[in-house]
């Protein structure tokens, strides 16, 4: 008898034990950082060093940067990047080595046609200037689409070669693809106020479960917030501090393309 359960115990416990890793297993592959391993990558920390600028370049797959916002020069750096290649470097023409995408790209979704490059200046006259090295600071200029030949740009997704402000990147694709909070912003931060201001009153909310972009006012979100208790108020939240630095991003893994001058 005493065998029987025994044998009883150990085979459950096999299951149960097989249950767990599976769940762990199955949330590693579902987690933040395991996804981008795979697919590609978003900001995930809040005091990261990335240099965000002004807006996003959408790179696209043959890219060419260079010193000044001329094509007849030779370019600084040469790119490819393919929906079906690699996700965590890409080969650099000019340097003849793989170079890391998240030294490159502030959010990279290759297989969505995603490369997204940080915008420091643009000249007005359809050259933007880039970050190409986020580690060493380098940066160099790109041809705009709207300054392309129709030939140029024959079979591209409308995304591709734009440059998007910070603030239509987040009031178009916060809209659409829903937020999330970087990690390392404070609770304090996080929590909705009454009115776009640092000194407004805060929600009295027990637990948010979710946040729905409504509005856009310069450095401050108008959310519709899913309580605990499935109350639905609406309250402000700030997407970047005094510095520039992001603390929220769109949710764009697994959804579509990037929207571009409003258009949906």
């Amino acid at each position: 008898m005493l065998v029987t359960l025994r044998r009883f115990f150990n085979r459950h416990l096999l299951i149960i034990f097989s249950i767990l890793l599976a769940g762990i297993l199955f949330g590693g592959l579902l987690s933040p950082s395991a996804y981008a391993l795979r697919f590609g990558y978003a900001p995930e920390q809040y005091e990261n060093r990335l240099t965000y600028g002004i807006g996003v370049y959408f790179a696209p797959n043959d890219t060419l940067i260079y010193a000044t916002p001329d094509e007849n020069t030779e370019p600084v750096e040469h790119f490819q990047w393919s929906p079906n290649g690699r996700h965590n470097s890409l080969f650099s023409q000019v340097r003849q080595s793989h170079v890391p995408v998240s030294s490159i790209f502030v959010c990279y979704f290759p297989k969505m046609d995603v490369a997204a490059m940080s915008v420091v200046s643009d000249n007005g006259e359809g050259w933007a200037e880039v970050v190409y090295d986020q580690r060493r600071g380098k940066t160099g200029w790109v041809k705009l689409r709207t300054a392309m030949a129709e030939d140029e740009i024959q079979g591209w997704p409308m995304h591709l070669g734009q440059f998007q402000t910070w603030l239509d990147f987040m009031k178009f694709n916060g809209k659409a693809a829903g937020i999330y909070w970087l990690t390392g912003v404070s609770e304090y931060h996080r929590s909705p106020r009454m009115s776009p201001d640092n000194k407004a009153k805060l929600l009295n909310l027990q637990m948010i479960r979710k946040l729905k972009v409504m509005h856009v006012r310069g450095n401050w979100l108008l959310v519709e917030v899913m309580d605990f208790d499935r109350s639905m108020p609406m309250g402000w939240i700030r997407w970047r501090d005094k510095e520039g630095r992001l603390m929220v991003f769109p949710n764009l893994a697994g959804k579509k393309t990037p929207h571009v001058l409003g258009v949906f």
